[in-house]
C-alpha cells in the first residue's frame, strides 16, 4: 500500500510504501505531535468520503493518495479505530446476531407467505383501485391491525355460504375515500344534509310494510338469488311476504323481483328524501373525483346511510372485497396460519441459539476485568429472523444491585473514563468481528487503542490484537505514542521486528518512518555491542561504543543498588559520575573494577583497553561525558538512539548543576551536592530571572528518568525526542556562555 500525504491535519508530507508481504501488521511508534492521530483521521476521512485539510493552515493544498497494488484503495475496505470516540456505536450487531441457518429458514417460509399475500393484495388492488403498496397501511391506520389479523377475525364469515356480507364488493374504495370526497363530507352543510337524509331514510324504511333497517332491498335480492340457485320455484314452491295484516304470495322469481323493486322505489323516490339527496348532489360537480362519487351515489343512494360511521363503512367494503375473493382469502389464511406455526418454532430456536454476538460478549467478559456493565438484546429473535434494529439494554452492576439503561448516552454520563473506553472498545470488537464475517480484505488503522487503560486491561487489548492479527484478510497498522505498548506488541509476536517503525519529523516537516532496533531490551544489545567491539568484530566502531559505555553508567548503578544497596561504594561512585561537583574527581579507570564486577559475559579489561587510550583512562568522567556529547549534538541523525539520549540527559544535568553552583559561589553543603533539586531551590532564592528558571525547571522535569534508568522502566525515555534533548543541552550551554 503506497501512502502519499501532504498537509493532512499537521502531516506536512509523508511518502511511504507499506509492504504487507511476510507480515500483515505494522507498528509505528509516533511521539505525540508527530503524525499518529493525523494519519488515522486522514484514513477515516478517506473511508467516509470526507475532505481532509490542514486545520492550522487551511490555505495549504492537501493531497491524499492511497494505492493498493497500484489501484486506488477501496474506501469500503478501510476501517479506522480511533483512540476514543464517545459517540461511536457499532453498526454490526444485527449482522453478528444473524444465524445463517435460521435466517435461511425464515426467508423461505416468509417468502412463501409473502408470495400468497402479494397475490391477495394485487387482487384487492384491482377491485379497490388502491395502490398495492398502500393497502397494508390502510388496515394499519384505519383498523389498527394488519391485513392478516383482519382476515383471521373474519375467517368464520368467509367460510359461511351466506353471501350477505359481500353487498359492497362492486364499490370502488378509492372513488369514495379520497381527500376530495372526505373534505366534502366534513363540510358543515353537507354533514347536516347527510344527517337529514339518514334520519328520513330510517323513518321511511321502518314504515315500509316489508323492509326494515336490517332487511332492506339488498337483503331481499340476496334471498331471491339463493332461492333461484336452489330451484325453489321450479320445485313448485311459493313464497309469501307479510306486512302484518295482509300477505302477498309469489310462485316465480320475476314477479317477486318486480314487487320488491316497487317497494324500493317507494322509499328512494320519496319526494322529501329526493330533495335532501339533491342538496348533497349539488356540490359534486367541482372535479372528476367528486363527479365519480356522484355516480356512485346516484347508482347506490342507500350508501349515504353508511356515512353515519365512516370507519365501519370502510370495514364493510374491505370485508365485501375479501368475501368476493373468497378463494384467495382462504388460501392466504391457511398460509398465514402455517407461517405463524413455523415462525414460532424458529423464534424458539432463535431464543436458545448462541450467536456471534453472545460469543463476543463472552470474549469481552473473559478478557477484560472488572467491567461493571452487561449488555442484553431485548428483541433478539426479531433481529435474527426479521432483521429488526437491535434494542440494546445496558445493565450496570454494583454488588447485588443492578440498574438497567435503555439509553446508552444516559449510561455513559455515569461511567468513569476507563469504563467509557471499555464500552467503546466493545463496539469496536463488534465491528471487527463483523469485518471478519464479511471475508473482505480490510486495511485497519488503529490509533492508540490501549491508551488510558490500566495494565491488566491493556494486556487484554494486546491479546485481542494478536487474535485479529492472525486473521488472513486483515492488514493492520498500529499507531501509538506509548513505547511500553509498542514494545509489548512486538514481544507478543503481533508484529515482526522489521515491521516496527519510528516516526520522525525532519526539519523540513516531512515525516520519515525508520526501522526501530532497540525494542526488546536495549541493555542486552548494548552489552553485545560492547563485547563485539572488544573482540574486534566488524560492524562496530569506537564512537558508538563510547556512547553506549557512558549510557550504561546509570544502568550499572542500578545493578549496584539492587545487589549491594545504596550504602555501597560502587553505588556511590557511579552516582558521583552523574553530578557535576564529584564527577570531576572520578577518572575513567576508576570504573573498570566496578564494570568487571557487574558484567560477567565478556572480558571488561579488554573492552577498556580497546575503547580508551591511557590518556583517556586518566581523564575525569566529567570531561569524557562532554567529549562524547559534542559528537552526539553535532550528529544530524534524529533517529531514535537510546544511548544518545541518556548521554545528552546526563550532560545536560551536569551543565545545569555547574551553572547553578557558579551562581551560588559553590556555597553549598557538602552533603547536598547530589541533589539537583536542592541546588535549584537554593538558586531560585537568589534569582529573579524567570526565563533562566524556566529552562532549569525543564531540565529537572525531563532528565531524571534518564539518570535513574533501570531495566524495567526505560520505555518513557523514548517519548522525548533526541532533538528536544539537543535543544535542552544547547540552552544549558547558552547559560554558561553568558557568564
Amino acid at each position: 500500500m503506497k501512502v502519499k500525504l501532504e498537509n493532512c491535519y499537521g502531516i506536512r508530507k509523508l511518502d511511504y510504501e507499506f509492504n504487507f508481504e511476510n507480515g500483515r501488521v505494522f507498528a509505528i511508534y509516533a511521539p505525540n505531535g508527530t503524525m499518529k492521530t493525523s494519519f488515522a483521521k486522514t484514513f477515516k476521512d478517506y473511508s467516509e468520503k470526507k475532505e481532509t485539510k490542514d486545520l492550522h493552515f487551511p490555505h495549504r493544498e492537501t493531497k491524499v493518495e492511497l494505492k493498493l497494488n497500484g489501484e486506488d484503495l477501496n474506501r469500503e475496505n478501510v476501517f479506522v479505530i480511533e483512540s476514543y470516540n464517545e459517540d461511536y456505536a457499532s453498526k454490526s450487531i444485527s449482522v453478528l446476531l444473524a444465524s445463517k441457518k435460521l435466517r435461511a429458514n425464515y426467508d423461505k417460509i416468509y417468502k412463501d407467505f409473502k408470495d400468497e399475500k402479494n397475490i391477495l393484495i394485487k387482487e384487492l388492488s384491482n377491485i379497490s383501485k388502491v395502490k398495492p403498496k398502500d393497502i397494508e397501511n390502510i388496515f394499519k391506520e384505519e383498523f389498527n391491525k394488519s391485513l392478516e389479523d383482519f382476515l383471521t377475525e373474519i375467517d368464520k364469515k368467509l367460510k359461511e355460504k351466506d353471501d350477505n356480507y359481500s353487498k359492497y364488493s362492486e364499490l370502488v374504495y378509492s372513488d369514495i375515500f379520497n381527500n376530495d370526497v372526505l373534505n366534502l363530507l366534513s363540510n358543515k352543510d353537507v354533514k347536516k344534509h347527510i344527517e337529514d337524509y339518514i334520519k328520513k331514510y330510517k323513518e321511511l324504511i321502518n314504515k315500509s310494510p316489508y323492509f326494515r333497517e336490517n332487511f332492506d332491498h339488498y337483503n331481499a335480492n340476496e334471498v331471491i338469488k339463493s332461492l333461484k340457485g336452489n330451484n325453489f320455484f321450479k320445485a313448485g314452491h311459493t313464497i309469501s311476504l307479510s306486512n302484518g295484516t295482509n300477505k302477498e304470495e309469489f310462485n316465480n322469481e320475476k314477479e317477486l323481483n318486480k314487487f320488491l323493486e316497487e317497494q324500493k322505489k317507494k322509499i328512494l323516490e320519496n319526494e322529501e328524501l329526493k330533495s335532501i339527496f339533491e342538496k348533497i348532489d349539488k356540490g359534486l360537480n367541482r372535479n372528476q373525483k367528486l363527479r365519480n362519487f356522484r355516480s356512485i351515489l346516484r347508482k347506490n343512494p342507500k350508501i349515504i346511510v353508511e356515512f353515519e360511521n365512516l370507519k365501519k363503512f370502510k370495514e364493510k367494503i374491505w370485508l365485501s372485497y375479501l368475501i368476493k375473493l373468497k378463494e384467495s382469502s382462504l388460501n392466504f389464511i391457511e398460509k398465514y396460519n402455517k407461517y405463524k406455526e413455523d415462525l414460532n418454532n424458529l423464534l424458539e430456536k432463535a431464543r436458545n441459539e448462541e450467536t456471534d454476538w453472545e460469543k463476543i460478549i463472552e470474549i469481552f467478559n473473559n478478557k477484560f476485568i472488572d467491567m461493571p456493565f452487561e449488555l442484553a438484546i431485548e428483541n433478539k429473535e426479531e433481529v435474527i429472523l426479521k432483521q429488526d434494529v437491535p434494542s440494546i439494554k445496558f445493565i450496570f452492576k454494583d454488588g447485588e444491585d443492578k440498574k438497567e439503561y435503555n439509553d446508552k448516552k444516559n449510561l455513559i454520563s455515569k461511567l468513569s473514563n476507563g469504563e467509557k473506553r471499555a464500552l467503546y472498545l466493545l463496539d469496536i470488537i463488534f465491528d471487527l468481528e463483523a469485518q471478519k464475517k464479511s471475508g473482505k480484505d480490510t486495511i485497519i488503522i488503529i490509533d492508540d487503542i490501549a491508551d488510558s487503560f490500566d495494565y491488566k486491561n491493556k494486556y487484554a487489548i494486546i491479546e485481542y490484537l494478536k487474535e485479529i492479527a492472525e486473521y488472513e484478510n486483515f492488514y493492520i497498522i498500529i499507531l501509538t505514542h506509548n513505547f511500553d505498548f509498542f514494545r509489548t506488541i512486538r514481544s507478543r509476536i503481533i508484529v515482526n521486528k522489521n515491521k516496527c517503525k519510528i516516526a520522525n519529523r525532519l526539519p523540513n516537516g516531512k515525516i520519515k518512518l525508520n526501522d526501530l532496533k532497540e525494542i526488546s531490551n536495549p541493555f542486552e544489545e548494548w552489552k553485545k555491542y560492547l563485547e563485539n567491539f572488544a573482540n574486534g568484530s566488524s560492524g562496530t566502531n569506537k564512537k558508538n561504543a563510547k556512547k553506549i559505555f557512558i549510557a550504561t553508567i546509570p544502568f550499572i548503578r542500578n545493578l549496584a543498588e539492587y545487589i549491594e544497596g545504596k550504602s555501597s561504594e560502587d553505588y556511590k561512585k557511579l552516582t558521583y559520575c552523574l553530578h557535576y561537583k564529584p564527577s570531576k574527581n572520578i577518572k575513567l579507570k576508576d570504573l573498570k573494577e566496578i564494570y568487571e564486577k557487574y558484567i560477567k559475559n565478556f572480558d571488561v579489561s579488554n573492552l577498556f583497553a580497546s575503547l580508551f587510550t591511557n590518556e583517556e583512562l586518566n581523564t575525569n568522567i566529567y570531561e569524557m561525558i562532554f567529549n562524547i556529547t559534542d559528537i552526539i549534538k553535532n550528529d544530524r541523525d534524529n533517529h531514535i538512539k537510546l544511548e544518545g539520549k541518556i548521554v545528552l540527559a546526563i550532560a545536560t544535568r551536569l551543565k545545569a548543576e555547574k551553572y547553578m553552583l557558579s551562581k551560588l559561589n559553590n556555597d553549598i553543603d557538602e552533603n547536598e551536592w547530589k541533589f539537583t533539586r536542592y541546588l535549584f531551590e537554593r538558586f531560585r532564592e537568589i534569582s529573579n530571572d524567570s526565563e533562566t528558571l524556566k529552562k532549569l525547571e525543564r531540565v529537572l522535569i525531563i532528565t531524571p528518568e534518564y539518570i535513574h534508568i533501570n531495566a524495567f522502566m526505560y520505555e518513557p525515555l523514548v517519548d522525548v525526542s533526541i532533538g528536544e534533548l539537543k535543544k535542552l543541552y544547547a540552552e544549558d550551554i547558552s547559560l554558561l556562555l553568558r557568564e
